[in-house]
């Protein structure tokens, strides 16, 4: 599950407590997605800067792509041809 959520809500951790038990066993994520749109426009270290000043570790945008790659057992390799979906051999 995506929260799409303000500042507020990100530090809110009770807030985020109460949703992931009530999404569980499922993933939940929690994004601002206005912070998100404004932090892909800077260049990579101001929003590093940006990130660091809200006491995130990483954007939502990327927890949610990891997050959705591990739920789906997919991996990523980088190839100079044609791309590959592989599943996760031990989802198998």
């Amino acid at each position: 599950y995506v929260f799409n959520t303000d500042e507020d809500g990100l530090a809110d951790e009770d807030m985020q407590k109460q949703l992931r038990e009530l999404v569980a066993p499922a993933e939940a994520i929690f994004l601002d997605a206005k912070f998100e749109a404004e932090l892909i426009e800077l260049a990579p270290e101001e929003a590093a800067e940006m990130l660091e000043s809200t006491g995130q570790d990483e954007p939502g945008l990327d927890k949610l792509a990891r997050v959705g790659f591990d739920t789906l057992g997919l991996q990523t390799y980088l190839t100079v041809g044609v791309g590959l979906s592989l599943v996760d051999p031990d989802l198998s």
